[in-house]
């Protein structure tokens, strides 16, 4: 099934804890923004991201771009007794984000210098490896990782077939990319580039990735380097990994426990470019866990990015609630 930027498809949606599926929406080329609500529960299909927000509990897509710079806010999935996941999330001009209910999976695909081209076929790719091994006895096209779990691996088998996607399209195609699972109470989080994923939690924000810039890399090589050596150094935030630019790529995964009240908050590397930690804390802690609160929490965030004079940036923001309220 497909869906255009105003109409979902809809399916009744049933599993023991949390569902949520892919609704992949990508971006467009006019920056109007129009809102539209509308609710799924399952079912495949494509979206766009233009500047229109909708509202669901389950489906999949990845669709052709819409007329403008694209959100979707999601309503609750069952996770646990009276608990849900709920969502909200705003893509910029050339990016694409993807929600697949059924299978708890969110995914970000950003860059600002090839366009939308990049980061639809990233999602696309890995929209289509998740719909491929949805059967179990299906053949992955790259190995497991022993020491990694199913989901850890089927992320980063997910992000490696979107960097195959772009190596082997025409020109030269490149975008970074963050993709997330839901499993129970722990959350698993993959990623290539500088799109970042924070925890906010009991007031407090925490950023979970770590990028991969000159300065990161450094970091990691010299762990008691002083900041004022980091202050210096030369070319810190050169890009060291980019979907696109070598027949493989290094995956990053990480897997977090998640509590009654955490928000999530996966973003493109123009957020944290554009707003520092205290900024974002602000702008998401200050809504609650309602799906018309994490719409505004969004909101907020792209606001105050537009009032710093930086680019659009691509947000998805999750919140957990586990218990009745």
């Amino acid at each position: 099934m497909t869906r255009s930027s105003a109409a979902w498809s809809r399916k009744t949606s049933c599993a023991a804890v949390i569902v949520l599926g892919l609704v992949w929406t990508g971006a467009c080329q006019q920056r109007t923004a129009t809102t539209v609500r509308s609710e799924v529960s399952a079912g495949s299909s494509v979206g766009s991201a233009g500047a229109t927000s909708a509202a669901g509990s389950a489906g999949s897509a990845v669709a052709p771009a819409a007329a403008d710079a694209g959100s979707a806010a999601g309503a609750p999935s069952e996770f646990g007794p009276g608990g849900a996941i709920r969502y909200a999330a705003k893509a910029a001009n050339t990016d694409f984000f993807s929600i697949n209910e059924d299978e708890q999976a969110f995914f970000i695909a950003s860059w600002d210098a090839t366009g939308a081209a990049a980061t639809k076929r990233a999602a696309e790719a890995f929209e289509e490896l998740y719909r491929k091994t949805v059967d179990l006895d299906a053949t992955w096209p790259y190995p497991m990782d022993p020491k990694r779990s199913y989901i850890e691996n089927r992320l980063a088998c997910g992000i490696r077939s979107a960097n195959a996607a772009l190596q082997a399209a025409p020109g030269r195609q490149r975008a970074m990319a963050i993709a997330a699972v839901v499993s129970g109470d722990a959350i698993s989080i993959a990623h290539v580039g500088k799109d970042r994923a924070y925890l906010v939690r009991d007031g407090q924000i925490r950023q979970l990735t770590l990028d991969h810039s000159m300065l990161e890399e450094y970091r990691r090589e010299h762990p008691d380097a002083a900041q004022a050596d980091l202050d210096r150094l030369p070319r810190k935030d050169v890009l060291t990994r980019a979907l696109g630019r070598r027949d493989s790529v290094e995956v990053d995964v990480l897997t977090e426990r998640v509590r009654d009240g955490d928000r999530i908050l996966l973003a493109s590397e123009a957020l944290h470019r554009t707003l520092e930690e205290q900024t974002i804390l602000e702008a998401v802690r200050e809504h609650g866990l309602e799906k018309a609160d994490l719409e505004e929490a969004v909101q907020g965030v792209w606001d105050r990015a537009a009032r710093r004079g930086g680019p659009q940036v691509t947000v998805i923001l999750l919140g957990f609630v586990m218990k009745q309220r």
